[in-house]
């Protein structure tokens, strides 16, 4: 029984943003009129949204340093180093009055002070997390591109503890109307560095979406395409739990899968897993955003059924 009626996109985009916080490589920050440079470092911003956000430090010091954050809310991905080095931050939601905090490196007999300014919230909590008592800062983590507002779109993170700490599996926004992701994101790191979990091949919808808009796992069943994985099966290895959470239907896109989810798609695949699992600094993390446009401007109009 045909379910809706799906516009079927060909555009897929993908990127990654490596920042490393090893000693002796930082990446360049981009050009950005509001950054702001003190001699030994660097900030890319000095403003965050209500909602949460981050933000990159460049140390330039050619022995030790040092950073500190003057507020509990702004936290930082590392204290202290030695030389060049990059620091990702980050500002939980603020539902209350515009607020501030002060972020200091030191160098030796140098120091750099840069302060960031939170916009005020509206009282009530800006920050999208679907379970209120999980930390808030899974909107403002560094891989999350903005999201859009409104009931329609639902931003989700999965999640799954490994030896007592919780791992972040995916984050994703979900667009009701459309009934696909307009982005997945990840993280590749040496706590996501194994690679023995299996494939599950248990495709299920997800049941953090509200039941009217999910997909079933017979999705694109007697079309000419493929359930083609977002994040990949094979980028969340390091646990079981991790591998299922995959094969949720949110985390698929039809496909055509000759040259495209079997070809172009799995090139590109193959590529960031090439860089993420080439990690073994603790430090170091590559950040992954990736997706298919559903933009209306963009897409094909070809459609397909999927079954329930």
């Amino acid at each position: 029984m045909t379910k809706a009626l799906f516009k079927l996109f060909i555009l897929f985009i993908a990127c990654s943003t490596a920042i490393s916080c090893s000693e002796q490589d930082s990446p360049e920050l981009p050009d950005n009129p509001s950054n702001t440079n003190q001699g030994i470092a660097s900030i890319d911003q000095t403003q965050i949204n209500a909602n949460g956000g981050g933000f990159i430090i460049r140390v330039k010091a050619d022995g030790t340093w040092q950073a500190s954050s003057s507020e509990t809310w702004c936290t930082l991905s590392r204290a202290s180093g030695n030389g060049n080095g990059s620091i990702s931050g980050y500002m939980k939601a603020n539902t209350e009055a515009e607020r501030s905090v002060i972020i200091t490196i030191i160098a030796g007999k140098e120091k750099a002070e840069f302060t960031l300014k939170q916009l005020a919230g509206n009282g009530s909590n800006p920050d999208p997390d679907p379970d209120p008592e999980k930390p808030s800062g899974y909107a403002g983590r560094i891989e999350i591109p903005a999201l859009r507002s409104g009931d329609m779109y639902k931003f989700i993170t999965h999640t799954t503890k490994e030896n007592n700490k919780e791992i972040i599996t995916y984050s994703y926004e979900y667009d009701c109307n459309k009934m696909h992701s307009r982005w997945v994101a990840c993280t590749f790191s040496t706590a996501t560095s194994d690679k023995d979990a299996g494939r599950n091949e248990n495709f299920t919808e997800d049941l953090s979406l509200p039941p009217a808009y999910r997909l079933g796992e017979k999705a694109f069943s007697g079309s000419n395409y493929s359930r083609g994985h977002l994040i990949a099966s094979e980028d969340r290895q390091y646990s079981v739990a991790a591998n299922k959470k995959t094969f949720y239907m949110s985390n698929m896109s039809p496909q055509i899968q000759d040259g495209f989810n079997g070809g172009i798609w799995l090139n590109l695949e193959r590529q960031v897993q090439s860089k993420g699992y080439s990690i073994t600094n603790s430090k170091d993390t590559l950040y992954v955003v990736k997706g298919g446009t559903i933009r209306d401007d963009q897409i094909l109009n070809i459609y397909i059924r999927w079954f329930s």
